[in-house]
């Protein structure tokens, strides 16, 4: 057996030291050549060899007067991302709401079901005991979510459900001082 391991080495140490310029295994190959030169002509190596130096190499798909890397919508937000906050998160709760017409509560015309898919709003009470006036609310209502902001409080909540961010309200009641946020939910076939 050792003798036909060593043999096998000599026959591939033999082959590689009587090779002279050509390829093994591929007829009429000639002298070798350079790799850049074996390599078709569009290949991933000769286009960057050509950005090197300067030529070519542009893809006329990309459009390169964009400089971002990503999309907006791929970005974390910068709220999102700070760094440490003092502020406290406040206490909150998010409740959904159907419009039940006549013909949906005898007939079942609609084809609605008791879950949040047929819902038409999602309503945010955020409860701010700390708050004396409404003033000092930063309130900014984005498709995903929440942010508010004042000297007591910080909120960043990402919403389960895309909402229309110009059709929604908010409601400060001061006795309670909760702020309560209605949200129209986005439909697949909304206007």
């Amino acid at each position: 057996m050792d003798g036909d391991l060593s043999s096998l080495t000599a026959l591939f140490s033999s082959a590689a030291a009587t090779n002279d310029g050509r390829d093994v295994g591929v007829p009429n190959a000639g002298p070798k050549t350079s790799a850049a030169a074996r390599r078709p002509a569009g290949s991933v190596a000769a286009s960057t060899t050509a950005a090197r130096r300067g030529g070519g190499g542009k893809n006329p798909a990309y459009d390169y007067s964009i400089k971002s890397i990503w999309d907006e919508n791929e970005l974390v937000n910068a709220a999102a991302a700070d760094g440490y906050d003092p502020r406290p998160e406040p206490e909150y709760s998010i409740q959904y709401a159907q419009t039940v017409r006549t013909e949906d509560m005898y007939l079942g015309l609609a084809g609605r079901a008791n879950s949040d898919q047929h819902t038409d709003t999602m309503t945010v009470k955020i409860e701010l005991p700390l708050v004396s006036d409404a003033k000092a609310l930063d309130l900014t209502v984005r498709k995903d979510k929440i942010e508010l902001r004042c000297p007591q409080y910080r909120l960043n909540l990402p919403l389960p459900n895309e909402v229309h961010e110009d059709r929604g309200r908010a409601n400060w009641d001061p006795k309670s001082r909760v702020l309560k946020v209605e949200l129209k939910l986005v439909k697949l076939f909304d206007d």
